[in-house]
This record gives C-alpha cells, sequence and structure tokens, in this order.
C-alpha cells in the first residue's frame, strides 16, 4: 500500500470539515444580517410619518424576521449562538407587535 494514498482522505476530510466549517459560519452571519435587515425595517417603520410607508416596512420586517427564523433552523447553533438569536428575536418580535398595534390604532 502506497503512503501517499493513505494520507489522500484524511486531507479530503480536512478539507471537507473545513468547508463544513465556513458553510456554517457565513450560514451563522446570515442569519444575523437577516435579523439586522428586519432591525431596520421595523426603525423605519417606527419612524415613518406616513402609514402606507409603515405598513411596508413592517411587512418586509416580517418577511426578513420569518427568514432568519427557518434560517436558525437549519443551522446548528450553539448554545450561546442560540440564546443570543432567540434574545434579538423576541426583541424584534416584541417592536414588531408594538409597531402593528400602533398602526392599526392610528
Amino acid at each position: 500500500m502506497d503512503v501517499g494514498q493513505g494520507a489522500k482522505p484524511t486531507e479530503s476530510g480536512l478539507q471537507a470539515s473545513k468547508l463544513r466549517g465556513e458553510a456554517r459560519e457565513t450560514g451563522v452571519d446570515l442569519l444575523w444580517s437577516e435579523l439586522e435587515l428586519a432591525n431596520t425595517f421595523v426603525t423605519v417603520g417606527e419612524t415613518s410619518s406616513n402609514s402606507a410607508t409603515a405598513m411596508r416596512n413592517l411587512n418586509n420586517a416580517w418577511l426578513a424576521l420569518k427568514s432568519a427564523h427557518q434560517s436558525s433552523q437549519s443551522l446548528d447553533l450553539k448554545a450561546a449562538e442560540l440564546d443570543d438569536f432567540r434574545g434579538a428575536y423576541l426583541a424584534l418580535c416584541v417592536r414588531l407587535a408594538d409597531l402593528q398595534l400602533q398602526l392599526r390604532d392610528s
């Protein structure tokens, strides 16, 4: 058996593991980007004096939040990452609910 042949699967395995790790980190970055996008939509909705603009941003924020939730379900988040996500997600849900009530009452 050639020693070089035995090393190839190990190198391939290391490369595959590295790629999985990079893909996971990219997914986590995307998750936080989705939350930041939802946050931006909420902020614009909260500060808009035009109810149609506020409603459009409210709907876009819900879509971004839904996308973040779906992403979180498919990622293997570490415990601390999951806790951070849940905290940010919950805070955005509360802000979105408040905005929706304000728009309904106006």
